[in-house]
């Protein structure tokens, strides 16, 4: 019975990721198709031929790998990321925002990403720790990003907001951090296997 699960299981995970190939082969082969024949030339749907082809290499893993498949994720995340980036300014209008701000900002959000990672597929810590210390990262992210984008900003009308969100996250956080203390106790680990 359990080898017939694992079977159906394959093979949806096959057909589901064949669906998802056709669609962003559609997605990409589209707006080439309307760009060459507008223009003549491939232009701003090299911007979404980009975009498609990083989605594709972050997400694949998770359908061809066995093990790693957040790992290999990331790493995915952390090479096209940038290149992304830079297309973006290459073929945009806006010049000179990908040195003072797209890579920092990317940077700052691939490293809480690859936190994250190791947080919950690597690390030994139990569930309420991990929790407070995922909504901790993303609190020093949600900061993070705020200050890299803040010079950047002409006219900041939701700046309280963005300043609240980081606040209630690191909120979060201790609440979390109050909840594993009652629940776990002074043992933030798991035992070892």
């Amino acid at each position: 019975m359990e080898k017939l699960v694992m079977e159906n299981w394959s093979r949806a995970r096959r057909i589901v990721f064949t669906v998802f190939c056709a669609a962003l082969f559609i997605g990409a082969f589209i707006p080439l198709l309307v760009d060459i024949l507008l223009n003549g030339h491939f232009g701003w749907s090299i911007i979404v031929l980009g975009a498609i082809l990083m989605a594709w290499l972050i997400i694949a893993p998770w359908f061809i790998l066995r093990r790693s498949r957040a790992a290999v994720s990331w790493a995915a995340a952390a090479v096209s990321v940038p290149i992304f980036l830079w297309i973006v300014e290459s073929l945009g209008t806006n010049k000179g925002w990908l040195l003072p701000l797209g890579l920092p900002a990317a940077a700052a959000g691939l490293a809480a990403l690859g936190g994250l990672v190791w947080l919950w597929n690597r690390s030994r810590l139990k569930f309420w720790y991990a929790a407070a210390l995922t909504f901790m990262l993303i609190a020093l992210l949600s900061f993070a990003e705020y200050t890299l984008a803040r010079p950047f900003l002409i006219v900041d009308p939701s700046e309280s907001v963005r300043r609240s969100v980081a606040l209630y996250l690191a909120g979060a956080s201790l609440l979390l951090g109050l909840i594993a203390a009652s629940v776990h106790g002074r043992k933030p680990f798991k035992d070892k296997p």
